[in-house]
This record gives structure tokens, C-alpha cells and sequence, in this order.
């Protein structure tokens, strides 16, 4: 039996192998990727598979007033903290699973009607980093569009998620408090 190429997706290397018999050919379709970075592949079709892309994290971070809902705070930066038991709640983590990526956010949320025209991609494998990133939410990206992916190719790296969550203040610093459940838009 003659033996093809080392298949690296989806998750781990598949010898990919055809079976030849008198009469009849057996055709196994594989999948091969082209390695561009340690992090990043392309796939026959051009599709680019990005591994281990921080998507949420834990501890403070900044946000504009504006951003938040808060007009009394406009132009000002807001630190928002998010803890370790809300960024990794089971709940939480599941609902960044199989949701679409977007090039920039779009001025509404994702969802079956509008699907078509703002996914680019689509993530996968959302877990908690390790070592360095044990403080960060990991997940691989698959993109599918040509535009994004030749972006990505050339240099762009930042990724913002965009979600649903509940804030409380707190009452003395008026510092803003993620509650549990980050849900993607």
C-alpha cells in the first residue's frame, strides 16, 4: 500500500494512505497544511489555521468610558477587572466555542441573520493557556476569508472579542467588576 502525506488537521498527524485493488481505486481526500509561523498554517484551499491566539485574560484592563456605557465617563479610561474564577468559569469558556470571527467588530452583534456577511473564520479548541499564558483564555482560529487571511499573513495580530457581560461597581472606586459568563456576540 502506498503511503501520502503527514496530515496535521484537525488535531493530530493521520498517516493518510490509498488503497489500490484490481477494478477499483479508493480515493482518501486529506487534508495538508503549509506551516507560515510556529502559530500559524495554510491549508491547500487558503485557509489559514492560527493555534494558541489569547482571546480574553485575566486581571485589570482598560477601557474608554464610552465603551462601556459610561457618558459620565466619556474620554476617560475605566479599569475593568476580571478574575480568574470569571474568565475560566466551564460556562464561560464554552460559549467563546464555534463562534464566528469577525475582521474588526461590526456595529451589531453576530448571529444567524447576519452570519453571511461579518464571519471571517470561526474558533475552536477554547481552553485555558499554560506556563506563561495560565493567565489567558486560548483558543485556534480558523479563517476562511482571503482578505483576513492576507492581513493576518502580513502582519495583523490583534484580536478583540467581542461579549456580553454583567458589571457591578465598586462602590468606593467606581472600578467596574466582569461578573461570571462572558458571553461572545
Amino acid at each position: 500500500m502506498p503511503k501520502g502525506r503527514l496530515c496535521r488537521f484537525p488535531k493530530r498527524p493521520v498517516q493518510i494512505q490509498a488503497e489500490y485493488q484490481i477494478k477499483k481505486v479508493i480515493v482518501i481526500r486529506g487534508f495538508f497544511v503549509s506551516k507560515l509561523s510556529e502559530s500559524i498554517s495554510e491549508t491547500p484551499e487558503g485557509y489559514l489555521i492560527c493555534k494558541k491566539v489569547p482571546i480574553a485574560r485575566t486581571g485589570t484592563q482598560d477601557y474608554l468610558g464610552e465603551e462601556l456605557g459610561l457618558d459620565d465617563l466619556y474620554g476617560q479610561l475605566v479599569p475593568v477587572y476580571r478574575s480568574p474564577e470569571q474568565v475560566f468559569d466551564p460556562v464561560s469558556m464554552a460559549s467563546f466555542e464555534d463562534k464566528p470571527v469577525a475582521n474588526e467588530h461590526p456595529s451589531e452583534e453576530i448571529n444567524a441573520e447576519n452570519s453571511s456577511i461579518h464571519q471571517k473564520g470561526t474558533t475552536i479548541n477554547v481552553r485555558r493557556g499554560l506556563g506563561d499564558d495560565e493567565d489567558k483564555l486560548m483558543a485556534d482560529l480558523i479563517i476562511y476569508d482571503k482578505l483576513l487571511a492576507d492581513e493576518i499573513v502580513n502582519g495583523k495580530r490583534e484580536i478583540s472579542c467581542g461579549y456580553n457581560c454583567d458589571m457591578r461597581f465598586l462602590q468606593r472606586k467606581r472600578k467596574p467588576m466582569m461578573l461570571p459568563r462572558l458571553l461572545p456576540v
